[in-house]
């Protein structure tokens, strides 16, 4: 520790969009937006440098910017840099491309980067979401194809291949629908109206199963059969209060979803009759999904912790959650509501998940915190040293 070196350090213009880390191998993914039509003389290309040849930067050659198929003008680059971080001297390589990026999914053999296109020229608005494939062997990132499907993803967890064919759910204007691509990104089959007129709110694939959960009113998870690419179906649909917004596998054949509790809202009609006329989302739901016969999903068992206004990071950034499988714990950082009056807590939350239900292990508050600063929220994360 007292003698840190340096051993390498690479640099790229634009911002860091994605990361992802396969053995020694670094990917990164960059954006740059395009400001200036190049006429002031300036490079409009990113530049970057490479301590194994130099530090000077240089413009990116042009003639290594990949023009792919898109559909319309794009007003970015984006650039894919492979880092071998076990040999600092070898150069980085980097494949470019003109066009955005906005999420990555990638395994062993590649990686999907995906942006979203809108049309707004027509009554009725459209998205489409823009998927490039590309196949990765250590400094060698290859582009393969470019394909197209309706609506727009949640997160990386709406994108998954399996045995060679790409799994994408995706929701326009209400519309829910599960794509399946060949190598080339041409559709094979599909799965449409899914849950019309409500919004996926969390996706899990796991081999030849996709689970999805929507929601509008109330919290469908659908269990859907992707084994034959070529005719996706629903196997089965589970209706409760409330939503998740996270899927993680636990005991076999049992889901933990992570999202929020709801109750529905009341009102007398002229006739003296209740009626629905909306929905109020309450405390942080546990629910522990047992998938078992795919035909009939159940929920086993449920937690909910905190009144309306409670949060947790979880809910929309997956890395929040402690996972140690080994002992069936399971904790995130959480913002509780404890009352009526807003009266928050901050605290990390420990439970243990098995096939026998969920328990809250431990909740370790935050420190006092006298000068109410809200910067403490949930967010952080919580780590195992030991037993510790």
């Amino acid at each position: 520790p007292k003698a840190i070196t340096e051993l390498k350090s690479y640099s790229i213009e634009g911002y860091l969009s994605q990361s992802r880390k396969h053995g020694d191998m670094l990917y990164v993914v960059t954006t740059k937006h395009i400001y200036a039509a190049g006429d002031d003389g300036r490079e409009i290309v990113p530049l970057y440098a490479d301590s194994a040849v130099g530090n000077a930067k240089k413009p990116l050659p042009i003639t290594d910017v990949l023009c792919l198929p898109y559909p319309s003008p794009q007003s970015s680059f984006s650039t894919v840099s492979a880092i071998d971080t076990a040999n600092p001297e070898k150069v980085a390589e980097v494949e470019a491309y003109i066009g955005a990026n906005e999420n990555l999914y990638m395994n062993e053999n590649g990686f999907y980067l995906i942006s979203s296109e809108y049309d707004y020229s027509k009554e009725k608005w459209s998205a489409n979401t823009v998927i490039n494939r590309f196949a990765v062997d250590g400094l060698d990132v290859s582009y393969k194809a470019t394909g197209t499907v309706a609506g727009t993803i949640l997160n990386q967890f709406s994108m998954n291949e399996h045995n060679g064919y790409f799994g994408i759910a995706t929701t326009e204007q209400g519309n829910n629908r599960l794509f399946m691509l060949d190598a080339g990104l041409n559709r094979v089959g599909s799965l449409q109206n899914l849950a019309e007129g409500e919004s996926i709110y969390a996706v899990r694939f796991m081999g030849d199963t996709a689970y999805v959960v929507t929601f509008e009113t109330i919290d469908p998870l659908f269990v859907i059969d992707i084994a034959n690419p070529a005719a996706p179906k629903v196997l089965g649909e589970l209706k409760i209060p409330g939503f998740s917004n996270y899927l993680h596998p636990v005991a076999e054949g049992y889901l933990l979803g992570i999202g929020q509790d709801t109750t529905e809202i009341y009102k007398k009609d002229r006739n003296g009759k209740e009626v629905v006329v909306g929905v109020q989302r309450e405390g942080i739901k546990l629910s522990l999904f047992d998938v078992r016969n795919p035909a009939a999903p159940k929920e086993a068992a449920n937690y909910v912790i905190g009144e309306n206004g409670s949060y947790a990071e979880i809910f929309y950034d997956h890395k929040a959650l402690l996972a140690k499988p080994s002992a069936n714990l399971f904790g995130f950082n959480a913002s509780l509501n404890e009352g009526k009056d807003f009266n928050y807590e901050q605290a990390a939350l420990l439970f243990k998940v098995d096939a026998n239900g969920i328990k809250l292990q431990a909740k370790l508050p935050a420190k006092a915190n006298d000068n109410h600063n809200y910067s403490l929220s949930a967010q952080g994360r919580m780590c195992y040293i030991g037993n510790t």
